[in-house]
C-alpha cells in the first residue's frame, strides 16, 4: 500500500523510508557520532570501526522492516539524518531474540559487555512483555539515530520522530519502545510522551562475572520507555 505520509519535503529536506542502497552511508553516519556520545561505548573505548559491522546489520534489518526513516538534502541528495528502528512481531518473538543475540555476538570481544547489556535489556528476558501488556501483535523498537553535525538545529530529528509516529499509525502499529542509555535522550522521550516502564542500574551490570561500567559517572540507569500511539 502506498504511504500518504512519505515521501515529503519540508524546508529543503526530503524525508522518506531508508532504502537498501543507503545502508553503507547510514551506518557511517551513525557510528562516528555514536561512539563519541553513547556512555557505555565511551566507557569501553569503542572505536567507530569496531562497531561498524553490527551497525550495518541493524541498519539492514531496519531497512527490510520498512520502519526506518531518513532525511536527505533535497538539493544534493546527501543523507543528513536518520532513525533506524526494528519491527517486533509476536509470532517472531523467539526468533527475533535469537537473531539479535547472534547479531550482537558478531562484534569484537571488547564490545561483548555492551552487546550483552543491550541483548538482555532490549529483546531479552528482562524486557517487559509489550505484546501482552499493550494487547498488540507487533510494535516498533527504536535503535539508532543521528543527524549530520552541519544540519543540526533545523528540527530534522524532531520531524523524523513525528513522521515515524504518523507512518506507524498508518501501518497499524500502535506501540513504540526504546532503551535509552544516554541521559541526554531521556528527557526527549519523556517530553515526547513516552512512559518509563523499567530501569536498569548500568554500573551494576555483570558480564562474565565482572562489572565493566562501574566507573561511569554520567549514567546510573538505562531506561526502557514506551509510547502508545493510540493516546
Amino acid at each position: 500500500m502506498e504511504s500518504k505520509v512519505l515521501p515529503v519535503t519540508i524546508d529543503g529536506i526530503k524525508y522518506d523510508l531508508l532504502q537498501p542502497e543507503d545502508q553503507e552511508v547510514a551506518a557511517d553516519l551513525v557510528v562516528n557520532d555514536f561512539c563519541l556520545t553513547e556512555p557505555c561505548s565511551r566507557s569501553l573505548g569503542i572505536q567507530p570501526e569496531e562497531s561498524l559491522p553490527i551497525v550495518k546489520l541493524i541498519c539492514a534489518r531496519g531497512i527490510a522492516d520498512r520502519v526506518s526513516l531518513k532525511a536527505e538534502d533535497a538539493t544534493t541528495g546527501e543523507l543528513v539524518g536518520l532513525r533506524v528502528s526494528l519491527l517486533r512481531r509476536r509470532d517472531a518473538k523467539g526468533a527475533d531474540e535469537a537473531e539479535f543475540r547472534d547479531c550482537l555476538q558478531q562484534v569484537p570481544t571488547r564490545l561483548h559487555p555492551f552487546a550483552d547489556f543491550i541483548a538482555n535489556h532490549s529483546g531479552g528476558e528482562a524486557a517487559a512483555d509489550i505484546f501482552g501488556t499493550y494487547g498488540v501483535d507487533q510494535y516498533v523498537e527504536f535503535f539508532l539515530v543521528n543527524v549530520h553535525q552541519a544540519y543540526r538545529g533545523k528540527q530534522i530529528a524532531q520531524r523524523i520522530l513525528q513522521l515515524c509516529y504518523d507512518l506507524y499509525r498508518e501501518m497499524g502499529v500502535h506501540i513504540v519502545k526504546v532503551l535509552a542509555t544516554n541521559p541526554r535522550t531521556n528527557h526527549i522521550f519523556r517530553k515526547q510522551g513516552f512512559q518509563e516502564i523499567s530501569n536498569y542500574p548500568v554500573m551494576n551490570f555483570m558480564h562474565d562475572g565482572r562489572r565493566y561500567f562501574e566507573n561511569m559517572e554520567e549514567t546510573e540507569n538505562a531506561f526502557t520507555f514506551v509510547k502508545d500511539l493510540r493516546k
